[in-house]
């Protein structure tokens, strides 16, 4: 089996509790509001109920929108690129950097990262988690970053990308050899 050289990859985003939060928050909200409108308007409420009703629906689906998060992760030309995808629409680059430049990488788990992650200040380092909602086994690498300073990336990679990346970090091949 040839290794290649440029490879790249789609995870689903661990859906975020927040988002289901606010959603039955405004749905309260509109029921209460078209309570006090019937108590006030009585049978004008239910003229006026029917703006207030899809104005609700309308911030219950741009609640949604957002809580579909996807993570692409690609090496093309030994530039290790990690994106956010929002509502399959709207791309953010979170991570790019030169596979050689990566300073530390390695295996970790949920449990470890969030250990970690409340032990360390945010001076020292930016943590993002790019990772899968689906995968405990996930891994992470380091690199030093023009607008953010050091930050550690945690990614759910598989084994087509740890092989490209292996194929262009010194880094990357000494922890997947200790795998």
């Amino acid at each position: 089996m040839a290794l290649k050289e440029n490879a790249e990859m789609f995870v689903r985003a661990d859906k975020k509790q927040i988002y289901t939060v606010i959603n039955i928050g405004l749905i309260v909200l509109c029921i209460i509001v078209m309570i006090f409108m019937y108590i006030y308007l009585r049978y004008a409420a239910i003229f006026f109920g029917i703006p207030v009703i899809a104005l609700f629906a309308f911030l219950s689906w741009f609640v949604q929108t957002r809580a579909r998060v996807e993570y692409e992760y690609s090496i093309v030309a030994g530039v290790l690129t990690v994106s956010q995808i929002t509502n399959q629409t709207k791309r953010r680059i979170i991570a790019s950097t030169d596979a050689k430049d990566i300073l530390e990488f390695g295996e970790t788990t949920r449990d470890k990262m969030i250990q970690e992650r409340s032990n360390q200040s945010a001076a020292e380092c930016r943590f993002v988690d790019c990772s899968s909602a689906d995968d405990d086994k996930m891994y992470f690498f380091k690199y030093r970053d023009v607008k953010y300073g050091m930050q550690k990336i945690y990614f759910s990679p598989d084994d087509k990308m740890l092989d490209a990346l292996r194929i262009k970090s010194g880094e990357v091949m000494r922890a997947v050899r200790r795998v």
